[in-house]
């Protein structure tokens, strides 16, 4: 190996290519560069941190999040690391948009959508209620375009819309964008566990997944999605139970909900040639590192936030979304292929391991600053939300069990600790590849670590590792997502990504199979099915 693979992550994020991502995207306000960026991080999470902790505590845990960082360790989210560099804003990823009730039409609602959009937010709506969601969601649509080019929003306006399957007009809303672009909007089918029971029959089940399998093959929309699965991670369900998700499906909103992302490189800890040279020591502390300064952060601005609700409910949950991304990267440098056994059990290790990891911070925390608000209602109290989980390379299934003990009595300080959204840019400013996909081209020629690329390319042309997301079978790709399912406290953004050659009948197959094995979320796209924007 030319270098450790830790070693190469190193100062990524103040590289030219990084800088030159966040000035396009809008991260850098003017007269910001990567180091005064990372100097606004450091003062936003003292102060925060100052608010439950000593001055030299809060310094010290600013300065390791700073330094993991700086070493392509971990990241922010985006919309947080924009309105970190503006100063006092909130720094949520995405929302609910709280629409007006008793009404058939989104436009009294639509300068509310506008207040998130301005905060950098991406929203989700459920359009269930309307008689013509087709209107509907062309109305949010050009809004959001309306919005975007006002440049009121340093942002792009990224949403989700879904209706529920047994809608009367859901064959109009599944074919919505296979004659439109709609840019700013993904859209979802959301099937109810009785539907989900009836695909087995011909039917209304069966008509409208096949349907939107045909759709979504010609124009990679829509996907579909599971509201009941969610809420029952839900640890509110009772009170605010989830009608939505985020624009990719990463987690569940009720109205108004919000959720901060924080995404950990697992490839910056190899330090050798074989996981006997991971330093999962250092992952830990990443862990912690990052439950502690999110849930610090989530203080900043949140009284901005545009409406009462949010800033409610993010008092009550306090909930966080400790991410992963750089998994192919780490596949890359240990010369496995994505979607095998041996894949498949060290991503089980490792979100296990995030996730314990996370959960225990999250105990800690709610010694020290209290639980959140909602606990003793919520049904982590009761131990309902407990999950079995097997033994893993790091973490016991007996160590779990105490763990929900110490929940039980110590209570949690966030309602939602871990998640698996897209990392979108923000992996690509500490030069890894995003979230849990596998490169979408040749890792030799795409990736933007120099050291993992001359490694790659070393290989031979045809070596398997060597695969694109298109040349590797779906079931392959789907078997990642039921992994990470099992081990994150919400959903799981995953795009199967098809050659061309690939049928409507092979969507309809991914379709059926993630529904019928339980998972919350999934979507495909077909190369070459929608024209570039």
């Amino acid at each position: 190996m030319d270098a450790t693979a830790g070693a190469s992550y190193g100062e990524a994020f103040l590289s030219p290519q990084s800088t030159e991502i966040m000035r396009k995207g809008g991260i850098l306000p003017p007269g910001i560069n990567g180091r005064g960026l990372l100097e606004a991080v450091r003062r936003a999470v003292e102060d925060t941190g100052s608010r439950y902790t000593s001055a030299r505590s809060s310094r010290d845990l600013a300065a390791r999040l700073v330094g993991h960082i700086e070493h392509g360790r971990c990241v922010l989210g985006t919309p947080a690391l924009t309105n970190i560099a503006r100063g006092n804003r909130p720094v949520a990823s995405c929302a609910a948009v709280p629409l007006i009730p008793d009404t058939d039409s989104v436009l009294p609602s639509l300068s509310t959508s506008e207040e998130y959009y301005t905060q950098n937010m991406g929203s989700g709506y459920n359009l269930h209620r309307f008689s013509d969601p087709v209107r509907e969601l062309l109305r949010l649509n050009e809004h959001a375009a309306t919005v975007q080019n006002s440049d009121r929003c340093e942002r792009y306006v990224g949403n989700m819309a879904l209706v529920g399957a047994d809608h009367p007009r859901v064959h109009e809303f599944i074919d919505a964008k296979t004659a439109r672009s709609l840019p700013h909007f993904n859209i979802s089918v959301d099937f109810s566990e009785p539907m989900i029971d009836g695909l087995a029959r011909q039917g209304t089940a069966a008509d409208v997944l096949g349907h939107a399998a045909e759709a979504a093959w010609r124009c990679g929309d829509p996907g579909v999605l599971s509201l009941d699965r969610f809420n029952r991670s839900n640890a509110l369900a009772d009170q605010h139970p989830y009608l939505t998700t985020a624009p990719c499906a990463e987690v569940g909103l009720a109205e108004g909900d919000t959720c901060v992302f924080g995404y950990i490189n697992l490839s910056a800890f190899l330090v050798g040639d074989s996981m006997t040279d991971y330093n999962w020591e250092l992952l830990a502390d990443v862990v912690d590192t990052l439950a502690l300064s999110l849930d610090g952060l989530l203080d900043l601005g949140a009284d901005r936030l545009p409406t009462k609700v949010s800033r409610d409910l993010t008092n009550l949950k306090r909930r966080i979304g400790i991410c992963v991304c750089g998994f192919a990267d780490l596949l890359l440098w240990l010369n496995i292929e994505y979607g095998t056994q041996e894949s498949l059990d060290l991503l089980r290790s490792l979100l296990a391991f995030v996730q314990f990891t996370a959960r225990a911070a999250s105990v800690r925390l709610a010694k020290e600053r209290g639980p959140f608000p909602g606990f003793w209602l919520s049904r982590w109290r009761t131990g309902d939300l407990e999950t079995a989980v097997e033994d893993s390379t790091m973490v016991a299934a007996a160590d779990w069990t105490l763990l929900s003990e110490h929940i039980r009595t110590h209570g949690l300080r966030n309602a939602v600790s871990t998640a698996a959204p897209p990392s979108g840019r923000s992996s690509l400013l500490i030069g890894a590849f995003p979230s849990i996909e596998p490169p979408l081209a040749d890792p030799a020629t795409v990736s933007l670590n120099t050291s993992l690329r001359r490694r790659v390319a070393d290989m031979a042309a045809g070596h398997p590792v060597r695969r694109s997301a298109t040349e590797i079978p779906w079931q392959r790709h789907l078997a990642v997502v039921e992994v990470t399912n099992r081990h994150v406290d919400e959903g799981v953004s995953k795009t199967i990504n098809l050659a061309t050659a690939a049928t409507a009948d092979d969507v309809l197959d991914i379709y059926r199979t993630a529904l019928v094995r339980g998972l919350r979320a999934i979507s495909v796209y077909r190369s070459g099915s929608r024209p570039p924007a």
